[in-house]
């Protein structure tokens, strides 16, 4: 979408409120004036009509938009558009109605939802003195959105049954994408930069469906090394100089050498971007690369996703409705990407998933299979919210929502404790 019809959006939903609004490229050489009832003309053409008792003849008769908002729509006009008027109308109403700074403060904080606070903190960074707010850095740097929205795109792309199942919409699934990356720029001694995001973004948008779901797939781009030297305390791979941190979600670890194929380890997190750790609760495994369509497999050299080993070579799995399933059959799974899913563990069909809201049975009911809706989970035969930030959480269930992880039987988001970031030589 243009920037001129973003900011044409926007300024049809500012109408509502402000009576009118000039919609136009930086250059000026576009300029439409939208009155209160939604129609719009172009000043100077047949047709044109009078907007908020100016003339609408000329871009002298059109009204002005407050500094503010237009400071909004000028500098902000990306993280708004990733936002979404459904999303970010209240914050851009609010700003409307408000007079002084006092009551802008207000609105820039009355909601946390991740693409709401991103256009926020861009306005706190860009208008702080068009809005009469406090200034700030952007916390979520379009770069951050961009990548986010380059993932969110190829999902769309390639599986969307599941980016409506887990995120709703295209919006969702960039709101809650963008929340570990915009972690990751804000940690110390991180090397992600907007450059850095910018081409990891690139290459992401880049994958076709086999490489976006390929853990043999490292995704170069995407490794942004830090400072941090051996042995120095690490949330996160991007703050060590080697590119790796063998830390669980959300923990504590020490930067650490950067494993090759074929090293010892005890858990996923323990082998890095393009690795696969063959690992069991009983044993210790090896750092391998899956193996893929039509390579030799077994025990200790695992398929590659949405593949299954059939007599002793990678195949895809089951990829049609009705097609056989099951761990007696060629295929133990279906691709759910297709919204397909296995009717048996055993001897089973494909059949597809019907999404289902909260509240709602779920399972194998009468031959059909019901998955539930973005933030729900299937306890017990019924559709219940996943676990937030705080709550109890499982293996088994309840689930936490999207990125948070489940430790200690607890669901923790992104940390803001800094402790141990700071201390050196881990904990």
């Amino acid at each position: 979408m243009s920037a001129v019809i973003r900011r044409f959006v926007w300024c049809a939903l500012l109408a509502t409120t402000l009576g009118a609004c000039e919609a136009s490229t930086s250059g000026g050489d576009q300029v439409a004036v939208i009155d209160r009832g939604g129609s719009a003309a172009v000043p100077g053409t047949a047709g044109s009509a009078s907007a908020s008792g100016g003339s609408a003849s000329g871009t002298g008769g059109a009204p002005e938009l407050p500094e503010c908002l237009t400071c909004a729509l000028d500098e902000c006009l990306e993280p708004l558009s990733l936002c979404g008027t459904d999303r970010c109308e209240p914050l851009i109403t609010c700003l409307a109605a408000c007079s002084n700074g006092e009551c802008r403060e207000k609105c820039l904080d009355a909601s946390d939802e991740p693409l709401v606070v991103a256009a926020s903190s861009c306005l706190r960074a860009s208008c702080a003195d068009a809005c009469e707010v406090s200034g700030g850095a952007a916390i979520a740097p379009s770069a951050v959105l961009a990548q986010a929205e380059a993932e969110c795109k190829v999902l769309q792309a390639c599986a969307p049954p599941i980016l409506k199942l887990s995120y709703g919409d295209l919006a969702g699934c960039i709101e809650r994408l963008s929340i570990l990356p915009n972690w990751r720029f804000t940690l110390p001694d991180t090397g992600v930069t907007e450059d850095g995001l910018a081409a990891c973004g690139e290459e992401i948008s880049t994958l076709d469906c086999a490489q976006f779901y390929s853990v043999r797939v490292s995704r170069g781009s995407c490794i942004m090394p830090g400072t941090r030297a051996l042995g120095d305390a690490c949330i996160d791979a991007v703050q060590c100089a080697s590119g790796f941190c063998p830390a669980a979600r959300f923990g504590c670890a020490t930067c650490a050498p950067m494993p090759h194929e074929g090293d010892v380890c005890h858990a996923p997190e323990e082998c890095p971007a393009g690795l696969y750790c063959t690992a069991t609760s009983l044993a210790a495994g090896a750092c391998v690369v899956p193996a893929a369509v039509g390579d030799a497999c077994k025990a200790g050299r695992p398929c590659d996703q949405f593949l299954a080993c059939v007599s002793g070579l990678c195949a895809p799995v089951a990829a049609t409705k009705g097609a056989a399933c099951g761990s007696t059959t060629a295929s133990p799974s279906c691709d759910y990407r297709k919204g397909l899913t296995c009717s048996s563990a055993t001897t089973g069909t494909c059949i597809t998933f019907v999404p289902v809201a909260l509240g709602a049975s779920c399972g194998l009911v009468n031959g059909e299979f019901r998955v539930c809706e973005r933030t729900g989970q299937c306890l017990n035969g019924t559709c219940s919210a996943k676990a937030d930030a705080g709550e109890k959480c499982a293996a088994t269930g309840p689930f936490c929502q999207i990125p948070e992880a489940c430790i200690d039987g607890i669901c923790v988001g992104v940390p803001e404790n800094m402790d141990c970031f700071l201390t050196e030589g881990g904990q």
